[in-house]
């Protein structure tokens, strides 16, 4: 921790929020913006202009919670006339640390901004507690500016591959009666609509379910290559699940919800507890939750916004391609071929992106680089079809689609032996053979998982480049 004393402005830069106000050197502000040290020595400097210079206290900010109560969050406004220029007053840099030890001095300061501040969009037609929430909210309005810059096209493409998995997601959350702007939301930051999402942590799947969560909600076994997290339709089902039973135990508070879905809901559980329910955004709160969390949750309420009022936001959502009203439909293989051969044939054509993560996507059992018999049958984007009659069955085209794939992935790749030593796990001997991965080397070892046990001294037949 680092103090600075000058004869300064007193600033707080907390992460989701960023405010300067000002604060006399005499003084503390207690909950109620009470100016009392410094008006005792005012009115003792002088009896006339004393408290009266100050000014009348402005109320106590309050931020209105997503179930429409009110939590005392906000910090003391700052007194009228005060500005940053100010040469009267003492600076500070204060840690998130120290911020949490003052927190009984109500010095947090939260990331909701004051209630009177100008509104930014003139959406009065736009009765929503959550919209009314991010009116308030600097960290939900950072999240939305990052949707709609950086982050802009994972938007519209986690919304494009929902499109075309909507049948199969969508069921599993109305039943579990939850919108379409949420569970879009969570996989726009989850996974950006990316089927074979995973993570190091060992989450995987459109919504990035750990594997003991994933049990617990009932998915269990796999599906052709994979296992279940990766189906569309088991994860949203799993999903939908977890979801619910959050909303029933945080009153469908969905701040705690999202919390508990990236913190784990154990720990979630145990911090709500120990913060006795208080609200999600009251600083004390929410700075002691993990960093990365204070992130998810600000980032999916603003995607979620997004995608439930995209023309307050000038944003405009990918559709279906003109006259094709259903997404995808099923072929039958003529010739030998793999995903990723069919991604060559096929092209761009309805698509300047390309259908390869549409096929994955659609056949999400199956590896990109599995050479697939004739006969089999394929998923493929409806939109595609007229590519498919033409393109794929081009001899040509097919030919050098099945040179560029065996050119990436050889038939029979190279093997060596390595002999587990002490300390090994799977994952990081498939690390430091940077052609495979731990499921490939369990695969080609019969090592039966989760846990994928192996002994020093045992013999590994591991892919080489």
């Amino acid at each position: 921790m680092v103090h600075q004393h000058t004869r300064s402005h007193k600033k707080y830069n907390t992460g989701p929020s960023e405010l300067t106000f000002m604060i006399p050197p005499l003084f503390t502000p207690n909950p109620h913006g009470k100016r009392t040290h410094l008006c005792l020595a005012l009115m003792l400097a002088s009896l006339l202009t004393g408290c009266q210079s100050m000014g009348t206290p402005k109320p106590q900010s309050t931020t209105t919670s997503p179930d429409q109560s009110t939590a005392n969050v906000s910090a003391p406004a700052a007194r009228s006339g005060e500005t940053a220029e100010s040469s009267d007053n003492d600076t500070m840099a204060e840690s998130e640390e120290a911020l949490r030890d003052h927190a009984s001095d109500n010095v947090l300061v939260p990331p909701t901004a004051p209630l009177d501040m100008p509104k930014i969009l003139p959406a009065s037609h736009i009765h929503d507690p959550w919209f009314d929430l991010f009116q308030n909210n600097r960290a939900i309005q950072a999240a939305a500016n990052e949707w709609l810059t950086w982050k802009r096209p994972q938007l519209l493409q986690t919304w494009r591959h929902y499109l075309m998995l909507k049948n199969q997601i969508k069921p599993a959350f109305t039943r579990a009666s939850i919108e379409e702007p949420l569970f879009v939301a969570i996989m726009a930051q989850e996974s950006g609509g990316r089927v074979h999402s995973s993570s190091r942590a060992g989450a995987a799947g459109l919504f990035q379910l750990m594997p003991a969560t994933a049990r617990r909600l009932g998915l269990r076994g796999t599906q052709g290559d994979y296992d279940l997290r990766y189906s569309p339709a088991h994860a949203a089902a799993a999903a939908a699940r977890f979801l619910r039973e959050q909303m029933r135990l945080y009153d469908n508070d969905l701040a705690k919800v999202l919390a508990a879905y990236n913190s784990g809901e154990n720990r979630f559980r145990r911090l709500n507890r120990q913060h006795k329910n208080q609200d999600f955004w009251d600083p004390s709160f929410y700075y002691d939750l993990p960093a990365e969390t204070r992130g998810y949750v600000p980032a999916v309420l603003a995607a979620m916004l997004l995608y439930k009022y995209p023309q307050a936001f000038n944003l405009s959502l990918p559709a279906l391609p003109p006259g094709h009203a259903t997404t995808a439909m099923q072929v039958t293989l003529t010739q030998p071929a793999s995903l990723s051969q069919l991604a060559v044939c096929l092209g761009q054509e309805n698509n300047p992106m390309g259908w390869y993560r549409d096929l994955r996507n659609l056949n999400h059992g199956i590896r990109a680089n599995r050479d697939l018999p004739a006969g089999t049958r394929l998923w493929i984007p409806a939109a595609a079809h007229n590519a498919w009659l033409q393109q794929c069955q081009n001899s040509d085209l097919m030919a050098l689609a099945h040179q560029l794939h065996q050119a990436d992935f050889p038939e029979k790749p190279p093997m060596v032996t390595y002999v587990v030593r002490s300390g090994d796990a799977l994952s990081t001997i498939a690390r430091r053979f940077s052609c495979t991965s731990r499921r490939e080397v369990a695969r080609l070892n019969n090592l039966k998982g989760p846990r994928y046990l192996i002994r020093v001294g045992q013999k590994l037949k591991i892919p080489q480049c």
